[in-house]
């Protein structure tokens, strides 16, 4: 560690560099330039020594913290004298302007509603590498036996596009054992799926998988282990002992076997492959 703070062992590129400062006490330096495009306040003064290899980063460490100490006693922030003022750049390739929060943008400082959703919620299958892509865009499928309550209009909204008005895309009849056939077109490597009921639809409780490459030979491999809105299921093969995504199949079949005789209907489904 060499005492000039200017020294080359200051501005090595390490996760920090450590120098000591020549009156006592040490500097971390992260990542630091000699010159970059980070500025200080504003646009008229440009800032050395900063981080300059990622936009953002000298807030990703920061936010952990002061979040938590606003939410924790935000009138301590409120009492605090206010320094800093925004300045629109003169040049508009530096950053855009500061606009401010939708109207109906949660608090930070309040507590967030029952129910409410704030951002997005991530899915397994959004890992490509490891579950492919969606498949069943040109899917159809058949069921056992049509209800009255069955448009024919909503049943390719079972796969993409905008949901049913009536939070169903089919709706069998009243059987012992309700099924729908899903017919992809061509055998895939199929990595998973996930179903969607209409809200509070517990008719699909236990609801089955089982798929085929012939629509004769058929493999079950999923049984829901309780009831939920929305279920994520993962299909596997054994390879070498271990299970890794993917099964060959061409048709999946989707049944219920309810105490007694009972309609099924579901939202949507969207089946993962590669």
């Amino acid at each position: 560690m060499n005492a000039d703070t200017n020294a080359p062992d200051a501005l090595v590129v390490t996760n920090p560099s450590v120098t000591e400062r020549a009156g006592g006490g040490g500097l971390m330096i992260y990542k630091a330039v000699g010159l970059s495009r980070h500025h200080v306040g504003n646009d008229r003064a440009v800032c050395q020594g900063s981080f300059g290899w990622r936009d953002d980063h000298h807030f990703g460490w920061e936010l952990h913290a002061l979040v938590p100490q606003f939410l924790s006693n935000s009138s301590a922030y409120e009492r605090m004298p206010r320094q800093v003022r925004y300045e629109p750049p003169q040049d508009p390739k530096l950053w855009d302007k500061l606009q401010p929060y939708r109207d109906d943008a949660p608090d930070l400082d309040q507590p967030v509603p029952r129910g409410q959703q704030v951002g997005s919620v991530r899915s397994r299958f959004d890992d490509g590498a490891t579950h492919g892509r969606v498949v069943c865009e040109n899917a159809t499928f058949k069921m056992s036996s049509p209800s009255v309550h069955d448009n024919a209009a909503d049943h390719a909204k079972l796969f993409c596009g905008e949901k049913s008005d009536h939070g169903f895309a089919f709706h069998t009849g009243d059987e012992a054992n309700p099924w729908v056939q899903i017919d992809l077109g061509t055998v895939v490597s199929v990595t998973g799926l996930i179903i969607e009921n209409r809200p509070g639809e517990r008719r699909t409780d236990g609801l089955r998988l089982s798929v085929s490459q012939d629509a004769q030979q058929r493999t079950k491999v999923w049984t829901a282990p309780k009831w939920q809105q929305v279920w994520e299921v993962t299909v596997t093969t054994t390879q070498a002992g271990a299970e890794v995504p993917g099964r060959p199949a061409r048709y999946l079949k989707l049944e219920t076997k309810p105490a007694k005789p009972a309609p099924m209907l579901l939202q949507r489904v969207q089946v993962y492959g590669k």
